[in-house]
């Protein structure tokens, strides 16, 4: 659709396809309008129009296709078109005439008989083609084609009968017939065969079930058909069976246990499922317990031998059968077994003697027979054993509270059990005999001070078993008492050559009898005297934390004791233990001093000991201030004044050091004293800002105290520079755009003056220049330029940039001549247009797509 410039200048539309997708006539409308283009812009003029005429393309509805048997009636084809374009015809032609259709045709296609002479389907291909013709131009549409499928007559073959049993898979049935591609239909009359009710194709293998006790015989109907839709053909049916056979169960047997010598039950086999004519095999694993190996029927009871020290075991596993159709069925067998038992024995233990709480070695009894059971009875359970048990005894604490020896007698009967049968031996005695155990009064622990005399200590014991003896040991002979001894322990005088508490842990034991009692322990403990190191003096700042002060001596585990002549350090007056880290204070203008005293003590055992006292003193320094000072703003390149730091506080001696954050404002990165004059710099197209903080600062003691810093901020303003606005070209009675100023400073103001209001600019105004109407009702350009100045204000600081220019142009109005009107058929090439007129350029729109333009163009 694109448009070509003509030799004399004028706008053409160059030949395009013509399009119409309904079913009439359809009309393309459009309108020209000229344009006027010069150095200083474009304008346009009034407009012309006129039309361009495409008419329809017939159609046919879609046909679907069809199929029949062979000798059946086809279904009557009427064609018709949902486009409806009036007047339409159809023509058809037709592929394959074997299946009883001529090979052309006009209109309709009648019912026909359908032939076919082969054993598979044949197909005729029908092309139908739609036309119209119209002011003496015939117009086709575009073919719809369908097929007509005559089918032949399938058949199938007789399948063979199936004889199977419950459970058992079959081989699966495959049927065939004379014409290729049929299907086959067939149906159950038995489904609990596990085979459906009914299907389509072949039969796949199965697995066959009948869970009844008699046979179970299903006919199965198979009936071959070909085709689909209205050509479906249906042969001659053929039937065939298949049996599935019972599977015969034998119900279960309980396995038996006899003793060596008795008669076994007799067994009758039997099966609740009860299927007729079924025959029960047997086998024996062990013919050493009486019976022989195998056998059919019932088994009757029978003498049970056993020559060996273990269980004789005879496993049986008992099979059902059942025959039909010469298919024999087998169930699943059935297993239990004859256990023949042997009689057991015991050999006899010794007699023990042990002591008080003393262990007893494990009793394990034992017999000629493997597995056998011993169960024990005890005549004196107090001496830590049950009155009765089964199985070997169990290491045991034997117990004896009296002060005299007791004799326990235990007698073992041996058994065996195998299943559900348990058989008896002869029984075995031995004793056991457990003595006394002396003991020794408890003596109570005592602490001393190095140097003192202890007490006599006497052993004694209130349960009084005759002949106790007393041996003690001593495990620190450093104390002053020898490390060991018999008999009561006399008066000593105690000695400690350490830092630390020393103990004696004197253990002592009972004897009698040849036995041991438990043993009586208790200590005897001899402290030290304690000491406290020297301790740093300290001198700090007022609001920072002390040092730690942890105290030491030569004895471990002194406690420290210590008091403070002056709490307004924020030190309590007196405390135990180390002094933690804690803040200091000082809310005077002047240095404080406290003094500390400590006391070492020693405390093990209940007995306490003091040692010397030392002292040292904490110094804490006032917290130097400094006055606010006010927040400053300067324009980029201008000098500063001096700024002289104070403080109402009056800490003598107070300094002041500043720092600064960003130098590039000018100002030095730090100082100290007044803060000096300086040129302010600023490189950015923003404000940036100093940040100064001082901070006030003394010295006692070789000690420097920083008060709390404060902070103030500098601002230096930089000069905003405009970008240069675009001019605009505009045609009479265009609403121009709007201007937006810009510069490299956000904030920026904009004042602006304009030099010609007659094209529907103000004269003056600030900010951007808004949307307004231009005007020229001359036959010439009209222009106006604008001046515009830039400014920032910041910190009560205006910084002017330099004015910018722009030019607003408004252009006169074209026209161009009406073209003649066209009327066309679609699929075929328009006739080209040439617009004549004043303007240089032609821009036109198309009210109706459809025809086959593009809705708008232009073109010189």
């Amino acid at each position: 659709t694109a448009i070509n410039l003509g030799n004399q200048g004028n706008t053409n539309i160059a030949v395009f396809t013509a399009t119409n997708t309904t079913n009439a006539p359809i009309i393309g409308n459009f309108v020209v309008t000229p344009s006027y283009t010069n150095a200083t812009g474009t304008c346009t003029g009034a407009t012309t129009t006129f039309s361009i005429t495409v008419n329809p393309t017939p159609t046919v509805n879609t046909i679907q296709s069809q199929s029949v048997c062979v000798g059946s009636s086809t279904t009557a084809v009427g064609f018709a078109s949902a486009f409806n374009v009036a007047g339409t015809t159809y023509l058809w032609t037709n592929s394959n005439t074997n299946i009883g259709l001529a090979a052309s045709g006009t209109g309709d296609i009648s019912s026909f008989i359908g032939t076919n002479t082969t054993t598979g389907p044949i197909t005729g291909l029908i092309t139908v083609t739609p036309q119209i013709t119209l002011g003496g131009h015939t117009c086709t549409g575009t073919p719809q084609t369908f097929n007509i499928t005559v089918n032949p007559i399938p058949t199938v073959q007789d399948p063979a009968n199936i004889v199977l049993c419950h459970n058992e898979s079959t081989s699966g049935v495959n049927f065939s017939g004379t014409v290729s591609n049929t299907t086959y239909n067939w149906a159950n009359n038995t489904t609990s065969i596990n085979l459906g009710a009914a299907n389509s194709g072949n039969i796949t293998a199965f697995v066959a079930t009948n869970p009844t006790n008699t046979p179970v015989t299903a006919t199965i109907t198979v009936t071959p058909v070909f085709g689909s839709g209205n050509g479906i053909c249906t042969g001659t049916s053929e039937t065939f069976t298949i049996t599935v056979n019972p599977i015969p169960t034998v119900d279960p047997v309980s396995s038996q246990s006899v003793c060596v010598g008795n008669l076994s039950q007799a067994i009758n086999f039997t099966s609740t499922f009860n299927v007729a004519g079924t025959v029960y095999e047997w086998t024996n694993t062990n013919t050493s317990i009486g019976i022989q190996a195998s056998n059919t029927g019932n088994i009757s009871a029978f003498n049970t031998v056993n020559s060996t020290n273990s269980v004789q075991t005879g496993n049986f596993s008992v099979t059902p059968k059942y025959t039909n159709l010469l298919e024999e069925c087998v169930g699943n067998p059935v297993t239990f077994s004859i256990s023949v038992i042997p009689t057991p024995t015991v050999v006899d233990p010794p007699n023990l003697v042990v002591c008080n709480n003393a262990s007893v070695a494990a009793v394990n009894f034992t017999g000629a027979i493997t597995g056998t059971t011993y169960s024990w009875t005890n005549t004196t359970p107090s001496i830590n054993l049950a009155a009765s048990s089964t199985g070997n005894i169990a290491s045991f604490n034997a117990t004896n509270i009296s002060s005299t020896p007791v004799v326990a007698v235990v007698q073992v009967t041996p058994s065996f059990t195998h299943g559900t049968t348990t058989c008896t031996g002869n029984n075995e005695s031995f004793t056991i005999t457990v003595n006394p155990t002396p003991t020794v009064d408890a003596i109570s622990s005592d602490a001393y001070c190095v140097g003192s005399t202890t007490s006599s200590i006497l052993f004694s014991s209130s349960f009084g078993v005759a002949g106790t003896t007393y041996a003690w040991t001593n495990s620190m002979p450093s104390i002053g008492l020898n490390a060991s001894g018999n008999g009561n322990i006399s008066s000593f005088t105690t000695t400690n050559a350490t830092n630390q508490s020393i103990s004696g842990n004197i253990v002592v034991t009972p004897s009698a009898n040849g036995c041991s009692g438990n043993s009586s322990n208790f200590n005897l403990t001899v402290n030290p005297i304690p000491t406290v190191n020297a301790v740093a003096n300290q001198v700090k700042c007022n609001g920072t934390l002390s040092n730690a002060i942890s105290f030491s001596g030569a004895v471990p585990g002194t406690i420290y004791n210590w008091t403070n002549n002056n709490t307004s350090i924020n030190l309590g007056a007196s405390g135990s233990g180390n002094i933690p880290t804690f803040t200091l204070t000082n809310t005077s203008n002047a240095p404080i001093t406290a003094t500390i005293t400590v006391t070492p003590t020693y405390n093990f055992a209940g007995e306490i000991c003091t040692g010397a006292t030392t002292s040292f003193t904490i110094t804490v320094n006032p917290t130097p201030t400094v006055n606010q000072v006010a927040n400053q703003a300067i324009c980029v390149g201008s000098s500063s004044s001096i700024i002289a730091f104070s403080s109402t506080f009056g800490v003598n001696g107070t300094t002041y050091d500043w720092v600064n954050d960003n130098t590039a404002t000018g100002i030095a990165a730090n100082g100290s004293g007044a803060f000096p004059s300086f040129n302010a710099t600023n490189s950015t197209t923003g404000v940036i800002t100093s940040t100064i903080l001082v901070t006030p600062s003394m010295t006692n003691a070789n000690e420097s105290c920083s008060g709390t810093p404060m902070s103030f901020t500098y601002a230096v303003n930089p000069i905003p520079v405009m970008a240069n606005p675009l001019d605009q070209i505009w045609c009479h009675g265009d609403q121009t755009n709007v201007v937006t100023f810009s510069s490299n400073v956000t904030g920026t103001i904009y004042d602006w003056s304009a030099t010609n209001t007659g094209i529907g600019i103000a004269a003056s105004g600030q900010g951007n220049i808004g949307i307004f109407g231009s005007i020229n009702t001359t036959s010439s350009v009209q222009t106006s330029t604008v001046n515009v100045t830039p400014s920032f204000t910041n910190g009560n600081t205006t910084c002017f940039g330099a004015p910018q220019n722009m030019v607003f142009t408004v252009n006169p109005t074209p026209i161009v001549q009406d073209p003649a009107d066209q009327v066309i058929c679609a699929g075929q090439n328009t006739t080209a247009i040439s617009f004549v007129g004043t303007a240089t350029h032609y821009n036109w729109t198309n009210s109706n797509t459809s025809i086959g333009l593009t809705a708008n163009s232009s073109g010189d």
